[in-house]
């Protein structure tokens, strides 16, 4: 197959980015993205990005998409975006432009193949007012994978199954995976392996690399070098134990979906702490560097919250203590709050004061 796959709106902190709820849907739409193109090449399909990298209108970025688009003859082009509404919301839906047409069938077998991960099933539906269906010349579908603004789609989430749903959707098979110890046994008759261990040098390992140090796992002091040496074997075994999974320091497949998923919830843990940065900023409480990196500047510039304040720093608050976010401290709130504290050891009195924000920045 041909096919095109872009994920939706700006970058991550550019005009015309997208829903920012529990998860940042320009962040993880394009590591959703990144994976499917991957898995899709691995079996041999032709694939076009067809991202947006750039900031602007939504009429802007979408023109641009579809411009790309357009120009490449295909069997399919797939949109990937995040879902989000109130908090409430939860589930999985595929957008075409109208009932009976080609995309049709590949909407129903993606979001079936997505619901089987145990995401609310909204099925397909048609839309005729949104610019990118109207304006694909190719057969075309949206997914909205889940809802990032709810927490049990959130906690569902798995960057490796997601892109095998979607794969599996529109091409009915997923790339062979034979794994080691984590999900399979290598045996000593095998020549090629499908994980990374000891004495591999190449640029997956730097991958695994470089998000295991983001996550806080060191791998000596030359970093994300793409050598599997000593360093890195213990920084996967470690990563290994703190998750739950078989401590053997080999990455199989198991062990880097769960990394790319922590690896996602930093990025995300990042552009929340980026986004209390700029509004403690804007409302006057500190002028500190935006980052997305906390420390004493953030926490000295976190005022304190309590019933009866309103405003985008509550509505931030609301989001890190996984609740419905409308910027009001009512009643829920200071009960959050409260159990917050109780489960870390803080004086459970509802009030969000220094040592809270210490905890909720994991300073």
């Amino acid at each position: 197959m041909k096919i095109n796959i872009h994920a939706g709106h700006a970058p991550y902190n550019m005009i015309g980015s997208g829903a920012v709820g529990i998860l940042n849907e320009s962040v993880i739409d394009r590591q959703i993205k990144d994976e499917v193109i991957s898995k899709l090449r691995v079996l041999g399909h032709v694939v076009y990005d067809c991202t947006c990298e750039f900031g602007g209108s939504a009429k802007t970025i979408l023109k641009d998409i579809c411009s790309k688009a357009n120009t490449n003859e295909v069997d399919l082009d797939v949109s990937i975006h995040l879902n989000c509404y109130d908090g409430n919301a939860k589930g999985t839906e595929v957008l075409i432009y109208k009932l009976g047409n080609k995309a049709e069938q590949y909407a129903n077998a993606i979001v079936n193949e997505i619901a089987s991960l145990g995401y609310v099933n909204r099925g397909v539906k048609a839309r005729k007012d949104l610019y990118y269906l109207k304006n694909a010349t190719n057969s075309a579908l949206l997914i909205e994978a889940f809802f990032c603004d709810n927490q049990e789609d959130v906690n569902r989430f798995n960057l490796d199954e997601i892109a095998n749903a979607i794969v599996k959707g529109i091409t009915g098979e997923i790339p062979n995976t034979t794994i080691p110890k984590d999900e399979l046994s290598p045996t000593p008759s095998q020549t090629s392996k499908n994980y990374l261990s000891k004495g591999d040098n190449n640029n997956d390992v730097k991958d695994m690399q470089t998000k295991l140090i983001a996550c806080g796992y060191t791998c000596g002091k030359s970093g994300a070098d793409g050598n599997f040496g000593e360093n890195t074997l213990s920084a996967v075994k470690l990563f290994q134990k703190d998750n739950g999974l078989t401590v053997d320091g080999l990455a199989g497949q198991k062990t880097i979906s769960k990394l790319n998923s922590v690896y996602a919830n930093r990025n995300n843990s990042n552009d929340w702490v980026a986004r209390l940065q700029a509004e403690c900023n804007t409302q006057g409480f500190s002028k500190q560097k935006v980052d997305g990196i906390p420390g004493k500047n953030t926490l000295n510039g976190c005022p304190i919250l309590k019933k009866g304040t309103r405003g985008n720093l509550t509505k931030l608050l609301q989001e890190k203590l996984g609740i419905k976010a409308d910027g009001i401290f009512g009643d829920n709130t200071k009960n959050a709050v409260i159990n917050y504290q109780k489960k870390h050891s803080l004086t459970p009195d509802g009030i969000v004061g220094t040592n809270t924000w210490k905890k909720l920045l994991n300073l």
